[in-house]
């Protein structure tokens, strides 16, 4: 199983795959015997200290009660949202379900 975004809450890139021993077993050998788990990058040149830290910080957060910082967040962010939409005349409204929002 490959995990991504969910990990840092999509703030930076950082994945991790899941695999059962059996299966790691199966993709261990030199490269020679072209039995190499091959994996690349989706993103490059982030650091990973950064990465890790947002990717911790983001699993500690949902110890908390997750829908009662959604909605605090979501308040302050339509707050903060519809001052700079004030300021635009081509901005029609402003639609938002949590934290996820559009014009």
């Amino acid at each position: 199983m490959c995990a991504a975004k969910g990990i840092t809450g999509g703030y930076l890139p950082l994945a991790a795959t899941f695999a059962t021993q059996q299966i790691f077993d199966a993709f261990l050998g030199e490269p020679v015997e072209g039995k190499t788990f091959y994996h690349g990058h989706t993103y490059t040149g982030n650091p990973a200290r950064l990465c890790r830290g947002a990717g911790f910080r983001s699993i500690s957060s949902r110890k908390t009660d997750l829908i009662a910082v959604v909605a605090r967040e979501s308040r302050e962010a339509l707050v903060d949202v519809g001052a700079i939409a004030d300021a635009l005349r081509h901005v029609g409204d402003i639609r938002q379900k949590g934290l996820h929002g559009g014009n």
